[in-house]
């Protein structure tokens, strides 16, 4: 019963949170037009936040297969919030360096936000599995007896063939196509029987797990080379307004 109220809780927070990112957002808006404030740029801070709490964590960007598919609904939303926050941002700028600190701000929100429509869109249109991580490791790779080292490169190449199953998923019906039998399968197959330091077990728990984080979270963009840089350049924006707060804390 308790990991049904947990399921329950966790599902309305991940249900509420563009709701109450976006009311936030447009008290904000109000607020700049029609509430005047000598804090306006500190106040304005929160706009690129909220953008930054609709980007999530990484490690839930759908809870359904059927969140993937409305990714083009989330890049709209980021359209949209990414207006207002522009908007929070020019009405609230004085000439005052504090000011100068939404932009980065703003960049790393847009960056966080980004992130998360860019997984959902991998997870919804990855027709050849290649956002599967190191998908280029094959059974020929299975030449130590490590066995450790033989799961985890098995259970990838697991992910990589059975995740085409899943591409032709729609909703209201299911449609799945086999896919043609390639000459790397028969090889795969044999290195499996073969090799008795593997357990079976151990590569179907891995690759259920690598299939969770492919299509639930964002490390099919975290672990590559433009998900490194854009993650970079998020990070130091964030340190340079968490610099510039506690400067403009220490001058008062």
């Amino acid at each position: 019963m308790s990991s049904q109220w947990i399921n329950a809780i966790v599902r309305l927070a991940y249900r509420m949170a563009d709701w109450v990112a976006t009311v936030a957002l447009g008290k904000l808006s109000y607020a700049q037009t029609n509430i005047p404030n000598p804090n306006n740029a500190l106040q304005a801070l929160w706009a690129p936040l909220l953008l930054l709490h609709l980007g999530g964590p990484d490690t839930i960007t759908a809870y359904s297969l059927e969140d993937n598919q409305l990714w083009i609904r989330h890049l709209l939303g980021m359209g949209v919030q990414a207006n207002v926050a522009i908007y929070v941002i020019v009405m609230s700028w004085r000439h005052f360096w504090f000011s100068f600190m939404l932009i980065p701000a703003f960049v790393a929100g847009i960056i966080k936000y980004g992130e998360r429509t860019w997984a959902l869109t991998l997870a919804c249109h990855d027709k050849f599995g290649y956002i599967v991580p190191f998908y280029y490791l094959m059974a020929g790779s299975m030449k130590d007896k490590d066995r450790y080292k033989n799961v985890l490169i098995m259970a990838h190449m697991m992910v990589k063939k059975f995740k085409r199953y899943i591409e032709n998923y729609d909703i209201g019906r299911f449609s799945f196509e086999v896919p043609h039998r390639t000459s790397e399968e028969p090889k795969f197959l044999a290195e499996m029987n073969r090799d008795d330091d593997t357990c079976l077990g151990d590569v179907l728990e891995v690759e259920m797990g690598l299939m969770y984080d492919l299509l639930y979270t964002k490390v099919a963009i975290t672990f590559t080379k433009r998900g490194c840089i854009f993650r970079s350049i998020s990070f130091m924006c964030t340190v340079s307004v968490l610099v510039g707060l506690f400067r403009l804390i220490a001058m008062k």
